[in-house]
């Protein structure tokens, strides 16, 4: 188990990608219901429907979906003998490698989404910052409502959007590479 694992072997699936538009569009229902007025709120015109409305879908949905497919094509992951690497970021580049070591806990998870198309996330839970993170187990920052993340925030790493049995094989791996290298006195930051 010595060569080199990177997300080349166990791909982010772009269906992933549609994740945040599927529940704008579960969502859309709702939210022009409130804005016409049915349901006993009062009746809006077409145009505030339109110049209010739609502003506030696209901020709402939008941008998420724009950040989410530039986090994708930002961040990157491999997995070598000693260290889990990680890159990320847009417009500013971040790097780290976690040695195998300080990893406490690796949890796969799948949503409604995510069994529909065979999807699951890995999370990934390290030693690092103190045992901190806003990032929830699910991969989302900010609460229950908010979107999904990818990459690392925290003391957490998330990867979603793999396929169900790629991200049970990563996660097999990774346990396994943690029971080949324990953390050592240097690596402690002791």
């Amino acid at each position: 188990m010595n060569e080199i694992i990177t997300e080349k072997n166990h791909p982010i699936q772009n269906i992933w990608l549609f994740k945040q538009i599927s529940y704008a569009f579960l969502g859309l229902p709702i939210v022009l219901l409130v804005f016409t007025g049915v349901g006993g709120g009062a009746n809006f015109s077409l145009d505030i429907v339109l110049f209010v409305f739609f502003p506030v879908f696209v901020l709402m949905y939008g941008i998420p979906i724009i950040t989410n497919a530039l986090s994708r094509a930002y961040f990157h992951y491999s997995l070598d003998e000693h260290f889990m690497i990680l890159h990320q970021g847009i417009i500013s580049k971040q790097n780290r490698n976690v040695p195998y070591g300080r990893i406490q806990g690796v949890f796969l998870n799948q949503g409604l989404f995510d069994r529909i198309f065979g999807l699951a996330s890995l999370t990934i839970e390290d030693f690092s910052d103190g045992g901190r993170s806003i990032m929830n187990a699910n991969g989302s920052v900010g609460g229950k409502s908010s979107q999904e993340v990818i990459g690392f925030v925290g003391n957490k790493i998330h990867i979603p959007g793999l396929k169900k049995g790629d991200a049970e094989e990563l996660k097999a791996i990774i346990l396994q590479k943690v029971k080949e290298n324990p953390i050592e006195d240097s690596q402690s930051g002791l």
